[in-house]
């Protein structure tokens, strides 16, 4: 099987069989070309590499840190929950899951806010009722702050919240929002000129 290691800076970088399997005994996935999860055995040697070409199956192989071991969990504790499973599972990393997490539960105290004022049968309503809630995004460039917005986005759509504005110094730079409001759409089965 052919491997070629770089770091961040493209330098190519030493890798022996020895370091392959320490990298499997951490934690590494294996997937073939059609991203089926295989076991171990070609790292071990076990497998042959003639057989491998024939199929036509090469081996991809990724470590799991700790951050996406944690999004793997969390990705399986909210799947069954309304709005958010769907959304959630559409982040790459931990920082996008949980500020989709965080905007999505300040829509829901809002949505649940605006079902008790609209209860006639309360004669209180609850002391959060008028407050507002605002949720702050920053990050470096390119950690995927649009496409966490536009998940949010879809949540504060199927939520009922309507009155959204979204602004930008050049319309361009609001595509990949678009596109993950999209995407978000989909997920919550919205249905393009029905919902």
């Amino acid at each position: 099987a052919n491997c070629l290691v770089c770091d961040d800076e493209l330098n190519i970088l030493p890798l022996s069989k020895k370091t392959l399997k320490r990298l499997t005994d951490l934690g590494t996935k294996r997937y073939n070309a059609s991203g089926a999860k295989r076991d171990k055995r070609a790292l071990d040697g076990d497998s042959d590499d003639e057989d491998d070409v024939r199929r036509g199956t090469k081996d991809v192989i990724s470590y799991q840190t700790e951050e996406d071991i944690q999004l793997e969990q969390l990705k399986e504790t909210l799947q069954d929950t309304p709005h958010v499973g769907k959304l959630v599972e559409l982040t790459k990393t931990l920082d996008q899951a949980r500020a989709v997490l965080t905007f999505l539960e300040a829509c829901a105290d809002r949505h649940a806010a605006n079902n008790s004022n609209s209860d006639k049968s309360k004669v209180l309503s609850t002391s959060n009722s008028n407050k507002s809630t605002t949720v702050s995004l920053t990050a470096p460039r390119g950690r995927g702050k649009s496409a966490a917005m536009g998940l949010c986005l879809a949540g504060a759509i199927s939520f009922g919240i309507n009155g959204l504005v979204v602004t930008a110094p050049e319309p361009e730079n609001l595509v990949s929002v678009f596109q993950f409001l999209i995407r978000g759409l989909n997920a919550l089965k919205y249905q393009e000129h029905y919902d």
